[in-house]
């Protein structure tokens, strides 16, 4: 038998073995696990193929940093501590961090130089600073690899990275060489699809729509996600539409619904096919279409996608408020990741404006008829609605408690309700104010036809009504000059509006010669950029409103420019980012910049108005109730920065 000494002599080893088994086991799973979250986020990152990162991916490259970091704290003599740095370095990268990232890859290749890694550094590095806007010490990156001997798969991610580069340089013969170099040489499907869709939006740009078609169908053969997958097909639909081959574009889905090979993307395009029914014009399939969408393919982010292009034909084709109401408001039920919701919310605040001046307009009408006001209804509580409907019955349209009005009530009977009805005997006088109060309003609901909704036939058809209608000499100006606003502005009909602006000058010509005939637009007759100002406009007209609200600030800030091209680009681009991309900030500065430097610009008092209803303390804004579904996404929006300040911070204190 061995003794108690031998015993443990013996002992001693196995215990270190265990010990080291365990410990061993234990690194091991923590970096299992960071390549697992990691791994995890990539997938989701692969599918996205946009912009935004998500924040499910943001979860998810979080949990990969931490578990990485656990493991160079707890286990720094580990073998995989320059995998875990590694992970580090791209999840910040993939979260949008990317001045962090390349401190990270720049302590990889500065601690664990011998590392496999460190070949792929100046890629990285090249790409965070791309991100960040150096693209001169990109390229430089980009150059090392290139020039090194590396795998083919980096020399291609290099090429790939020299395109993307040379694209936002505006070197575009230079940036489609380097991408059809990628295509020749990557080893990898994946990169050479990622190329291939960068030459199909070169050649769309450039307006090659023939070619730019080609390229998209290209993608297919190589190895794209799910997610580029759908949008080549989109695109390609797009360049059909572009070719005025709406029906081939339609084949071409339908096709794709019948075969197999598309069952993973059935219900995306599903949904281009009723997109492309709506742009035909065919309401009723559209329509159709896009409600079965609803039905089969309930609580999804195609559900959602339906249900915003539902409301937009309410909106635009059925002129139907409150249905188009219903299907925005829905988007956010059907799908609350939908990148559609903030849209959609817009889109209700801009329906609310809208029923809020028809109110206005009712009431103006009901009080020179000697009715009483008609209330809207409103998400509130009960006794706040009985508080409203107490201070409306006790007040006139002018604010004036209506026991001071003085004037003497009168009954008639509705044969059709049959009931007897109170009205209040009108004055001439008011019915002077009121007119007036209808013509300002008719005014500022073709003011929102344009701007709002873009119903140029509506706006024009209001605006030529009030024109030759009122008696208020300077709401006749006005109209006129929005009518050739929205004839040369939005409609982008050069030859239009100058006919517009010779009926102004015929008519109204001393309001011409003070207001649109200012000194600095004798030149406008000479001045090139007026044609470049309504070439614009096509930009928008073709839905490309980034390119439009780009060019419109060039104008804008061009002080060698007309001051009626600068006043009306300020104002264009103002509106762009107020209603189309849904850039607030940008909107607010150029609104105020309006304000401030065009005031006698004849649409400075619209943007005037607009500047105070967008910085309006929400608080204070009683007459259109606010969805909530904004407020929860603005919370949601906090955390996240809240979370990535957070990973900032322990970023900075590893320093």
């Amino acid at each position: 038998m061995l003794s108690s000494s031998d015993f443990t002599k013996y002992l001693r080893p196995v215990i270190l073995l265990v010990f080291i088994g365990v410990q061993s086991c234990a690194y091991y799973n923590t970096f299992y696990n960071a390549e697992e979250y990691y791994a995890e986020a990539q997938r989701l990152t692969r599918e996205n193929q946009t912009e935004t990162v998500s924040r499910e991916e943001i979860n998810l490259y979080s949990k990969a940093i931490e578990k990485s970091k656990k493991l160079l704290t707890k286990f720094p003599e580990s073998k995989y501590r320059d995998d875990a740095q590694f992970i580090i370095a791209k999840a910040y990268y993939f979260k949008g961090d990317f001045l962090l990232a390349k401190r990270h890859f720049e302590e990889l290749n500065s601690i664990y130089s011998n590392s496999p890694h460190a070949n792929e550094v100046p890629l990285w590095i090249g790409r965070c600073l791309m991100k960040t806007g150096d693209l001169e010490m990109a390229r430089y990156e980009a150059s090392r690899v290139l020039k090194g001997d590396k795998a083919r798969r980096l020399q291609a991610d290099a090429l790939l990275l020299m395109g993307e580069i040379a694209v936002l340089q505006d070197s575009l013969g230079l940036a489609e060489n380097y991408l059809e170099q990628v295509i020749d040489r990557s080893p990898d499907g994946f990169t050479k699809a990622q190329a291939q869709f960068q030459v199909g939006k070169m050649r769309e740009n450039e307006k090659d729509y023939e070619g730019a078609l080609t390229a998209y169908q290209t993608i297919s053969k190589y190895k794209p996600s799910e997610s580029l997958k759908v949008e080549a097909i989109i695109r390609q639909t797009s360049m059909l539409k572009a070719l005025n081959r709406d029906e081939d574009a339609v084949e071409m889905i339908q096709d794709m619904l019948l075969s197999d090979k598309f069952v993973e993307i059935r219900g995306q395009l599903e949904v281009e096919l009723g997109k492309l029914y709506l742009v035909m014009n065919e309401i009723d399939r559209a329509e159709s279409k896009l409600t079965s969408i609803v039905e089969d393919y309930n609580r999804t982010e195609v559900s959602a996608e339906a249900s915003f292009y539902l409301g937009e034909l309410y909106l635009t084709k059925h002129y139907n408020y409150n249905e188009a109401s219903t299907a925005f408001t829905n988007v956010k039920t059907q799908s609350a990741r939908s990148p559609l919701v903030t849209k959609a919310t817009q889109k209700n605040k801009q329906i609310g404006r809208y029923e809020k001046i028809q109110l206005d307009f009712n009431n103006y009408q009901r009080e020179l008829a000697g009715l009483p006001p008609l209330v809207k209804a409103k998400k509130s509580t009960s006794k706040n609605r009985s508080n409203r409907s107490k201070n409306q019955r006790g007040r006139s349209r002018s604010g004036k408690p209506a026991n001071q009005r003085q004037k003497e009530s009168v009954s008639r009977f509705d044969d059709k309700k049959n009931v007897v009805i109170e009205t209040v005997e009108v004055t001439a006088e008011d019915t002077i104010r009121v007119i007036k109060l209808i013509d300002e309003n008719r005014y500022s609901l073709a003011e929102y036809m344009l701007f709002e909704f873009v119903r140029v036939d509506t706006t024009l058809e209001i605006l030529t009504d009030l024109e030759n209608s009122t008696a208020d000499t300077s709401l006749k100006h006005q109209c006129a000059y929005m009518q050739y606003y929205a004839i040369e502005s939005i409609r982008g009909d050069l030859q239009g509006g100058r006919y517009a602006l010779e009926q102004i000058e015929k008519k109204y010509p001393l309001y011409y010669n003070t207001i649109i005939s200012t000194p600095a637009e004798i030149e406008i007759e000479s001045d090139p950029n007026e044609e470049r100002y309504i070439q614009v406009a096509s930009l928008f007209e073709s839905g490309q409103h980034k390119a439009a609200s780009s060019e419109y600030y060039s104008l804008k800030e061009d002080s060698t420019i007309s001051i009626s091209i600068r006043g009306k680009s300020c104002f264009n681009h103002a509106w762009l980012n107020d209603h189309f991309l849904f850039n607030k900030a940008s909107a607010v500065e150029s609104y105020s910049y309006m304000v401030d430097h065009f005031p006698e610009d004849p649409l400075a008092k619209t943007a005037r108005n607009r500047l105070n209803a967008l910085t309006q303390d929400p608080t204070q804004q009683k007459e259109v109730e606010e969805p909530k579904a904004e407020i929860e996404e603005d919370d949601q929006d906090a955390g996240q920065k809240s979370n990535q300040s957070q990973d900032s911070k322990k970023g900075e204190d590893e320093k």
